[in-house]
């Protein structure tokens, strides 16, 4: 299958790594400088303490032709809009969306692609540098269909070392991710621990079951138990792990907190729920946005 990958970021060079073992795979970047050095050096695996390299065909955003069949759009949230521009003329290719929160799903409208898909991702990866990767958690890729139907499905793009899942209720995926996400993210952001210490901290564990409560209302989620020990079984599997908005924070970068908390506050005014302390964690976050800590 030929497949384009939007974005140069952690999750874009992973997918591009191992997506390109099976098939052919081009990688769009914001920058020429990083698709260039893509393009002479390609993209570097680190995972299980070894490094291996994947020729990767590299250019950048303004280049994407819809030549692809598959278009993976793994660039965060906050920078859709710059890329709109790009890809409302591929008519003819599927969407995979990989966006945490839900603040990308009115975008979707914009498209008139007749296949779009919504996905989470479970894999654990860090950038090393604008071509290597560091998989840090081998986990899973969920996917539904958001418009259109399974005709042009995703089955055939996993490998079994990086398999994708489908998902009857793409809407329920969203929001049990960001449900997640909202609990992990700001609460180690502000307190800078690793997701274990949310649970190995009695104090910082309160924190941590108020967050949930309020989110799971906020979202109108079913099955709290369940839910409470998917998002504790991810603390324990990223235990000694700092979250992506901790990392973002502490190195005075934009966080995704407006496409996650943001998100949650936007489902809680429209079920009108109280959810003072997601407000407190929005507006902490966004205080210490762009201060390199």
């Amino acid at each position: 299958m030929k497949v384009a990958i939007m974005g140069g970021g952690a999750i874009g060079l992973l997918f591009a790594a191992h997506l390109s073992k099976k098939h052919d795979v081009t990688l769009y970047t914001r920058t020429e400088k990083q698709a260039e050095m893509i393009r002479s050096q390609g993209v570097a695996l680190v995972q299980n303490n070894r490094t291996e390299t994947f020729p990767i065909q590299a250019y950048p955003f303004v280049q994407v032709n819809g030549q692809e069949e598959l278009v993976i759009i793994a660039v965060k949230e906050y920078h859709l809009h710059e890329l709109m521009t790009s890809i409302t003329s591929l008519h003819h290719s599927a969407f995979l969306f990989l966006q945490n929160g839900m603040g990308h799903l009115p975008i979707l409208e914009n498209l008139e692609a007749k296949n779009i898909f919504v996905g989470v991702v479970e894999h654990g990866a860090v950038r090393l540098d604008e071509r290597t990767v560091h998989h840090t958690g081998i986990g899973l890729t969920r996917y539904g269909v958001w418009k259109g139907s399974l005709t042009h499905g995703l089955d055939d793009l996993a490998i079994p070392t990086f398999p994708f899942v489908f998902s009857e209720n793409p809407l329920q995926m969203l929001k049990e991710k960001l449900l997640a996400n909202c609990v992990i993210n700001p609460l180690t952001a502000l307190l800078a621990v690793p997701n274990g210490e949310l649970l190995g901290n009695p104090f910082y564990y309160k924190l941590f079951l108020q967050t949930f409560n309020e989110t799971v209302k906020a979202l109108q989620l079913p099955n709290r138990e369940v839910l409470l020990n998917k998002v504790k079984e991810i603390c324990r599997q990223t235990a000694k792990n700092h979250s992506s908005m901790y990392k973002d924070l502490h190195l005075g970068r934009k966080t995704e907190i407006d496409a996650i908390v943001g998100s949650a506050l936007k489902q809680a005014a429209l079920h009108h729920v109280e959810a003072p302390i997601l407000e407190f964690l929005y507006h902490s976050i966004k205080g210490k946005e762009g201060q390199q800590i």
